[in-house]
């Protein structure tokens, strides 16, 4: 009977210590860098604006008095309208242009280059 308790409490004792003496990783080598790509350079404008021409490409937009929606609008475009784009220099997204006898903003998402 003693044999057969010793026995019981070896066993589980051995299996423990087989799944120990088992590698779980190889960690002699040393980690390795995975390189990361660097984001695109993006040159934006600072200085004045090349003038040219720009045509409208939405429906309706507006002239504005200052390169803001906040600004007033002093004109209505509609699509295809040509304008002029006067050498200031832009703020932010608006640039400024002549269009007809009126000098205002347009934001240049709605203004195509020619």
């Amino acid at each position: 009977m003693k044999k057969l308790l010793w026995l019981l409490l070896i066993l589980p004792a051995l299996a423990c210590s087989s799944t120990l003496t088992k590698p779980v990783a190889n960690l002699s080598s040393e980690p390795t860098a995975t390189p990361i790509p660097s984001p695109p350079i993006v040159t934006l404008p600072t200085g004045t604006a090349r003038p040219g021409a720009c045509e409208v490409t939405a429906d309706f937009s507006h002239l504005r008095d200052a390169p803001n929606v906040a600004g007033k609008v002093i004109a209505w475009l509609e699509l295809g309208d040509q304008l002029t784009i006067l050498p200031t220099k832009p703020s932010g997204d608006w640039i400024q242009v002549q269009f007809e006898s009126s000098t205002g903003w347009i934001n240049s998402t709605y203004c195509e280059r020619k």
